[in-house]
């Protein structure tokens, strides 16, 4: 792991073009970038691609990283926003605004939530849901947007209290580890 202050010299050195700091930087990031991404994407070839672009557009960048105050965030953000082209490439838009509130309250405890700005991890979230098989989503949607009892979900979905059951236990299941993934890949000092 880099410590902040080594961190500090490499992103410095990476402003002025050294090939050892970005490879430094490469080493010590793309496994945490690759994790993060793979939690969301589930394609190892997709994770591969944004993890190179991202790196990518960093060398490209790396001029404007004066303004950066936290490199670990502001890599991050990009990886995050690559996750979101590559989920728009494949027509699956997640909706921002879908249930931050509630999910954090069943997939998380509020020492992992202090290493990660919550509205940053309702995103995660949110694409997390998005990418729930059609049936679980509906069901956890019903569950935790909606409020309706496992009664009513299984009644409206003509299925079993015990299959509304399931759902939701794998739903919470797959939330808890992309946020404890999340918090991990954000969090490393």
């Amino acid at each position: 792991m880099i410590e902040l202050f080594e961190e500090k010299k490499l992103v410095s050195a990476l402003k002025n073009g050294s090939y050892e700091a970005f490879d430094a930087l490469y080493m010590a990031y793309s496994p945490l970038v690759e994790r993060f991404a793979y939690a969301l994407l589930k394609n190892r070839s997709e994770v591969e691609d944004l993890s190179q672009n991202v790196f990518l557009k960093l060398w490209e960048i790396r001029s404007r990283l004066d303004s950066v105050n936290s490199f670990r965030s502001y890599l991050f953000t990009m990886v995050r926003n690559a996750i979101m082209d590559v989920l728009s490439k494949r027509k699956t838009s997640p909706d921002i605004n879908l249930l931050p509130e509630a999910v954090l309250k069943d997939v998380s405890s509020a020492d992992v939530l202090s290493s990660i700005d919550a509205r940053k991890m309702g995103l995660i979230i949110n694409m997390a849901v998005s990418l729930m098989p059609e049936q679980r989503r509906k069901v956890f949607m019903m569950s935790r947007k909606e409020g309706a009892s496992h009664k009513e979900i299984a009644a409206s979905l003509g299925i079993s209290v015990k299959t509304v059951e399931y759902h939701i236990s794998k739903a919470l299941s797959t939330l808890r580890e992309i946020v404890e993934k999340s918090t991990v890949s954000v969090s490393v000092h």
